[in-house]
């Protein structure tokens, strides 16, 4: 448990090679493998939205580091901000940060907001599709509420939404990519290769995702034997719609958390630093487990050998800029 395990590089610690953005805390959607609905009646969710405030706090720090890529989406569907067309048109028109994405269910994912996105100069737009057909769509991803209890679903509607964004992308600003996710999980096995096949001919990339359990939410996660260190620890800093940063984006429980940026005196770069995140990273190379993470399934898709930041320097070719 040597080298291997730590960071690659002294850019990536001294600052971290991805912040990852919580901007608010409701989804239109009550998915099988996500916890969002049981964590959005808890109490551990406070219900708040993302002020431009702090965003532009988190991406004015951002600018100092130019190969830190921007991730927005995580405990919450993120086009159901009312400003999120505003928090993109800042990171790339004033703070031209390189690297910015947005992770959507694709409801929204039209009209005004998916042409704005555009002239923006959204770097990756990705659609979690997670079906090929509407059948198993309604499986894994049917409405919260009292929708659900329907048989309707928004798959066509998303599917058109990613073809016009497509074509919408060809005529205003080809630099823009797009990116289409399935869970391969056992409600939709069946149509994980078929879904590759459709969609790698359309948009820039597929992603088949691993199935993660979120603390035990989710069953029947496959485990190997010898655990290794979960590499999030090096790359990924989260930020809750609230301010606070958690140690790990699946602490849904809010039980580790380092600071709060609303604090003038909390910056991204002093967070990253902070003594629990080194403590952590500490133990996981000596293959001790701690807190949070003494119960974790979901290590196995923090992977080492083909991180989620390939993609960037896949499709981007300016991120993978001074890689040493």
């Amino acid at each position: 448990m040597v080298s291997r395990y730590t960071f690659p590089n002294d850019r990536d610690r001294d600052f971290p090679p991805m912040v990852q953005l919580t901007i608010n805390n409701v989804c239109q959607l009550d998915c099988f493998h996500c916890p969002q609905q049981e964590y959005a009646r808890s109490g551990f969710n406070d219900g708040s939205r993302m002020s431009l405030e702090l965003f532009r706090k988190v991406v004015e720090e951002m600018q100092g580091h130019p190969y830190s890529a921007l991730r927005i989406f995580a405990r919450g569907e993120p086009l159901l901000h009312p400003e999120v067309v505003e928090m993109v048109r800042i990171t790339k028109q004033e703070a031209r940060l390189p690297i910015v994405s947005v992770i959507t269910n694709g409801i929204k994912l039209r009209g005004e907001v998916a042409e704005k996105f555009i002239r923006h100069g959204l770097d990756i737009v990705e659609v979690s599709l997670d079906a090929l057909t509407e059948e198993a769509y309604l499986k894994v991803r049917p409405y919260a509420g009292h929708a659900a209890r329907g048989p309707s679903s928004p798959f066509r509607s998303i599917v058109k939404n990613i073809l016009d964004y497509i074509a919408l992308r060809d005529r205003l600003n080809p630099a823009c990519k797009v990116v289409v996710s399935i869970i391969d999980q056992p409600l939709v096995s069946h149509e994980v290769d078929a879904f590759i096949q459709k969609w790698e001919k359309l948009v820039d990339r597929v992603l088949r995702r691993r199935l993660h359990s979120f603390q035990g939410r989710v069953q029947g996660i496959p485990l190997t034997r010898e655990r290794h260190p979960c590499r999030v620890l090096w790359s990924r800093f989260n930020v809750h719609s609230n301010g606070d940063v958690p140690l790990c984006y699946n602490d849904w429980k809010n039980e580790e958390i380092l600071g709060n940026l609303n604090d003038p005196a909390t910056t991204v770069v002093g967070l990253w630093h902070h003594p629990v995140y080194e403590r952590y990273r500490e133990m996981h190379r000596h293959s001790v487990f701690p807190g949070i993470c003494a119960g974790c399934c979901d290590w196995t898709g923090a992977d080492w050998e083909n991180p989620y930041e390939k993609v960037f320097v896949d499709l981007l070719p300016k991120a993978g800029e001074d890689t040493a």
